[in-house]
């Protein structure tokens, strides 16, 4: 890792979650975090809820109905009720009730067109109306109003309606109450939900134009879209004074290939990678400040890291195929200062009784031991 601000790697305590801790597999999918602090974690054999402390797994039980409707999870999203949901790969999504542990399941029904369009769900978020918008992996993008749970489809296809590629991969929303899509070989969109049309960018694909390939998408505070591609690293889509947007690779990243983006308190933003572990650009300069990966850095899984999470508390979570890596930034801002141990005195085992700042701001510690007696330590 380099830059002032960020400390040595080895001095980073991250921390780590795998079944040996509890959860209910290896496989990470993706991670979020609700409004009571809660950490989500999505996995390919169930849903874990992690407290600080504990895990409480969430499985679908066919016996009982008011289970989550799958277990391989894809995505999570919490609402403005407070309500979780689950999308699952090609087991449809569910409401979970965190009040009242109440669960309704949503899949697609042939027969019935208020059903979702597909049961492989990609992406859930909320406008600034309420409504619950949902991508689905090869059907339409589809809203359903929480109120009355009506169900309506929106075709992924041009203002001609011509079909674009509906291989969506991500969703996400901007201030302006846009809903941005990612795809799997067909680029991104921009959806406007005042027009209810879908929007290629940038339009007609020229050549150099936005990647087709995409893992994810994320919105940050500033209505940048980062985009994390497959092929051509991290691309980020700047919106203009004028409504007008534009494109541009984040070439001093580095790296490729690129699974997944967030934005932390202070504006920088992390990147999970496909073969190099963490990286973090500076807010702004959007320089490469930190890297982490098991070759420079303690208690990393892994050099593949598919989902990354910047949570409120100042935390980063990564998950990758073999479990969740975690940070904290305000551990990052204590060090450690030990006693000498003196072999001669008995009475000097280290313990530090009081301590004082002194007009100098310098810092005085009375510590144990005859010989150890009052220690004067250097604020700098």
């Amino acid at each position: 890792m380099s830059g002032g601000a960020w400390a040595g790697n080895d001095a980073v305590p991250f921390r780590k979650l795998t079944i040996g801790e509890g959860l209910s597999s290896h496989e990470i999918t993706c991670i979020y975090q609700d409004s009571r602090g809660f950490i989500w974690i999505g996995t390919d054999n169930g849903l874990n809820r992690f407290d600080g402390y504990q895990i409480q797994i969430y499985r679908n039980d066919h016996s009982n109905g008011n289970t989550i409707g799958g277990n391989t999870v894809r995505c999570l999203f919490e609402d403005r009720n407070n309500n979780l949901w689950i999308g699952f790969k090609g087991e449809g999504m569910c409401r979970l009730n965190r009040i009242t542990g109440a669960v309704r399941n949503y899949v697609h029904d042939a027969d019935d067109n208020n059903s979702i369009s597909c049961d492989d769900i990609s992406g859930i978020v909320e406008d600034r109306d309420g409504n619950i918008w949902i991508a689905t992996d090869r059907g339409a993008l589809d809203m359903l109003d929480p109120a009355t749970d009506v169900v309506t489809h929106f075709p992924v296809a041009d203002a001609n309606k011509k079909p674009l590629n509906n291989g969506i991969t991500a969703i996400a929303t901007d201030s302006r109450n846009n809903i941005w899509l990612a795809s799997w070989g067909g680029g991104v969109y921009r959806f406007d939900i005042g027009e209810k049309r879908f929007y290629e960018f940038p339009a007609g694909k020229p050549v150099g134009g936005i990647p087709e390939y995409i893992f994810g998408i994320y919105a940050d505070s500033a209505d940048r879209v980062w985009l994390a591609t497959a092929h051509d690293g991290l691309v980020v889509v700047e919106p203009g004074n004028g409504g007008e947007v534009s494109m541009r690779r984040i070439t001093t990243l580095g790296s490729r290939s690129v699974r997944d983006v967030c934005e932390d308190r202070k504006g920088n933003i992390w990147v999970a990678t496909s073969e190099e572990g963490i990286k973090v650009l500076s807010a702004g300069s959007w320089r490469t400040v930190a890297h982490y990966s098991p070759d420079n850095a303690r208690n990393m899984l892994s050099y593949l890291y598919v989902a990354i999470f910047c949570d409120r508390d100042g935390s980063v979570w990564f998950g990758s195929h073999v479990g969740v890596n975690y940070y904290n930034e305000l551990s990052d801002q204590f060090r450690i200062i030990t006693v000498p141990h003196d072999p001669v005195d008995r009475y000097s085992d280290g313990q530090i009784f009081s301590v004082l700042k002194d007009r100098n701001g310098d810092y005085w510690a009375g510590a144990s031991g005859i010989s150890t007696g009052m220690r004067r330590t250097d604020a700098s």
